[in-house]
């Protein structure tokens, strides 16, 4: 299935109840954990910011969203694992470990190039309203080629169906839920515009106690020659 493809198969599933955090940190994922490592391309162009801010300022009027900080805009590449002083479950992994695995990422992503990607069309994604990221599936291949990487964890949305998208609301509840899926069917063809990428990010995303959203920490920087 070519990545258009996935994404109509996720539009399709729009009106599944979304899921809604009401702790990051208090929850069967986390569980208290707080130190999530992630690899990521920030999005801090201007230009793209711009477009989506007076999207964005629509779905402050339901009931069930909220804004995502500007700061927080991102494509995810791959989620890691939490960083733990003890590699005690399939979802952790420890500081020496990731000194080991940052090399060896950086030997799988050598033949990748620097690419575009194409931000356009609106989604429902289980627990954000999102862009959609139109690359021609560079994401996603290097999803896979982290994946391969020996000690990193594979996830269900990982390669070969892993779907780029950019979050900027997210569902706190489900209160007006069908409303705001209405609203997205009437403007779901929105156009960003196009972001050049040549590097991306491992960070901690730190996940917050009390605050809403986590805090983003860089690690390590990977670059596209």
């Amino acid at each position: 299935m070519n990545q258009d493809d996935r994404f109509n198969e996720a539009w399709r599933r729009r009106r599944n109840p979304p899921y809604t955090t009401v702790s990051w940190v208090d929850n069967e994922w986390a569980k208290g954990r707080t130190d999530w490592l992630t690899i990521l391309i920030r999005v801090k162009d201007n230009e793209i910011i711009d477009k989506i801010m007076p999207l964005q300022n629509e779905f402050k009027r339901f009931k069930c969203t909220e804004p995502i900080p500007v700061e927080s805009f991102h494509f995810t590449i791959k989620e890691l694992a939490f960083l733990a002083d003890e590699n005690q479950n399939s979802d952790e992994i420890t500081k020496e470990e990731l000194d080991i695995l940052i090399p060896s990422i950086e030997e799988k992503i050598r033949d990748f190039s620097p690419f575009m990607i194409e931000i356009k069309n609106l989604n429902q994604f289980h627990s954000v309203v999102c862009v959609e990221g139109h690359d021609g599936d560079v994401i996603n291949n290097l999803n896979g080629a982290i994946v391969g990487v020996d000690g990193v964890p594979r996830y269900s949305r990982d390669y070969p169906g892993f779907l780029p998208h950019l979050s900027f609301t997210q569902y706190k509840n489900s209160e007006d839920f069908e409303e705001v899926i209405d609203y997205l069917e009437e403007i779901r063809e929105a156009y960003i515009g196009s972001l050049f990428v040549d590097s991306f990010e491992l960070v901690i995303a730190k996940l917050p106690v009390k605050d809403r959203y986590p805090k983003l920490k860089p690690l390590h920087k990977f670059q596209l020659e």
